[in-house]
């Protein structure tokens, strides 16, 4: 076998033993059929039933722009302890708000002011909008824990995960029809197959972030 050959054959074994050895978990509707843009994030359990030791957050910098009158992204996941640059990159000002009991801020961003840091030491969701352009909203989940991700348009979230243990699979999505907009299930990772898990409700409709009249922003402000 010529080396480039199996240099290719290494590679692809590679890549098919990494995907085999990934968990999956897949979200479903009522009709199933799969739910694309949920957070899904893994919480580890003692036989106590509280969390275990929980490596710390990066301290890295994260970016949540306005742009077109929107927040981008929409939704974002961070670590309990990070920061949060926002930036506005309109020609217009922004007020940005929370009132989120997670965290609570409200200020002014003029176009080419510089950008607001804040920091999240508690976990949860906060929900944010702009006091000037109220069809904005965007969404921050605070986390406690390095694995979570996002479902794909399969409505399939990976892991891996080496080391046996127990851990709440946790569901989150601003429009989840259910308390807090999450949904729990447990299950001991690594897992040996794909885990199916059906939302008990419909999700609730994702609201448009468009003007819905001529009003922009107040002179002056």
């Amino acid at each position: 076998m010529k080396l480039s050959h199996l240099i290719v054959f290494f590679l692809s074994f590679y890549l098919i033993s990494t995907a085999i050895s990934a968990s999956e978990i897949q979200i479903v509707d009522g009709n199933d059929s799969p739910i694309e843009g949920l957070v899904i994030f893994l919480t580890p359990i003692t036989s106590a039933g509280s969390d275990s030791k929980i490596s710390p957050a990066q301290k890295s910098i994260i970016e949540i722009a306005q742009l077109n009158k929107k927040f981008k992204p929409y939704i974002k996941v961070i670590r309990k302890g990070q920061t949060v640059k926002f930036i506005n990159k309109d020609d217009i000002s922004h007020h940005i708000y929370s009132l989120s009991n997670s965290k609570k801020f409200a200020f002014k961003l003029k176009a080419e002011q510089m950008p607001e840091l804040v920091k999240f030491d508690k976990t949860g969701a906060v929900s944010m909008g702009c006091n000037i352009h109220d069809w904005m909203s965007g969404h921050l989940l605070i986390v406690d824990t390095p694995y979570y991700t996002f479902t794909n348009s399969t409505g399939i979230a990976q892991f891996n995960i080496e080391k046996s243990n127990e851990y709440w699979i946790n569901i989150w999505h601003p429009q989840l029809n259910s308390d807090n907009h999450l949904q729990r299930a447990r299950a001991v990772f690594p897992l040996n197959q794909r885990k199916k898990i059906k939302l008990d409700k419909p999700m609730l409709e994702i609201p448009d972030q468009e003007q819905i009249d001529d009003f922009d922003f107040l002179d002056g402000y």
